[in-house]
């Protein structure tokens, strides 16, 4: 594809512009960015306002986005874009089961997620227990993969010229004043979430929030998913939740894998 967004010549007949530009409208939206204005949607694209603005009000009329005012927002029904996905490989069905008994061994929230460029996208979920996620409230939400412990997982599997290359063009964003936004720094924790096969964040994406992430493999070795959970900092502290939580956390890893193939 063009920098434009257009279809190269021999990819022309077998490539829908028009389609490719709607898709990139709804990936403007995200957590630093949940509602935008047809210049901040054209800005953030690099489409023209017009053009912008006539998918936007597409996504509106087909119930995917509402208009308030003059910006506008995604609704749930975009969710039934990823529930698609999910239900064709059966996985929200499948995963469950082992979600649900990980929550209530550990007394906290778990989830999946997957790597979607510098993101990480959460597919599956389980607060059996009651314990609501302070960020993970719903399937198909996105956080930073690098401020968050399972987006360092995922990215940890990455060759390292790929990862170089990722992080060189990330925008770090301090969410807390615990947040890491020196790319060496990051760098650092990737490459120690690669070393110990975990990673744990303390407070990144939240004040007193901990969380904890292991990878999922697939059977040629590469990282396919992340487990995750998380916990209330001190309480994480006092009970030694680390400690506790990744060898549970590896042996549910190991028996979703083949689920994940």
């Amino acid at each position: 594809m063009t920098p434009d967004g257009s279809a190269s010549e021999k990819d022309a007949r077998n490539y829908n512009t028009s389609f490719a530009r709607g898709l990139g409208v709804i990936r403007a939206f995200d957590a630093a960015h949940p509602r935008l204005s047809v210049a901040g949607v054209a800005e953030r694209t690099g489409l023209d306002r017009a053009v912008a603005r006539r998918l936007l009000l597409t996504l509106v009329e087909e119930g995917f986005a509402k208009l308030d005012g003059k910006t506008f927002e995604l609704t749930s029904k975009v969710l039934t874009l990823g529930y698609s996905y999910l239900s064709a490989m059966g996985l929200d069905q499948r995963l469950q089961p082992y979600l649900d008994d990980l929550s209530t061994r550990l007394g906290q929230a778990v989830s999946v997620s997957v790597l979607d460029g510098t993101e990480t996208i959460f597919i599956a979920r389980s607060d059996r227990v009651g314990q609501v996620m302070a960020y993970v409230v719903r399937t198909g939400l996105r956080l930073s993969a690098f401020s968050s412990a399972s987006g360092r997982v995922l990215l940890a599997d990455l060759p390292p010229e790929e990862l170089h290359r990722r992080l060189a063009g990330a925008e770090l964003r301090a969410l807390t004043p615990h947040t890491r936004t020196d790319k060496a720094a990051v760098r650092d924790e990737i490459l120690k979430a690669r070393q110990q096969g975990y990673c744990v964040n303390e407070q990144e994406l939240e004040e007193g929030l901990l969380s904890v992430s292991v990878p999922v493999f697939g059977a040629d070795g590469t990282v396919r998913a992340a487990l995750n959970s998380n916990c209330n900092y001190a309480r994480a502290q006092q009970i030694g939740f680390v400690a506790g939580a990744v060898p549970l956390m590896r042996s549910v890893a190991g028996q979703i894998a083949p689920l994940m193939q």
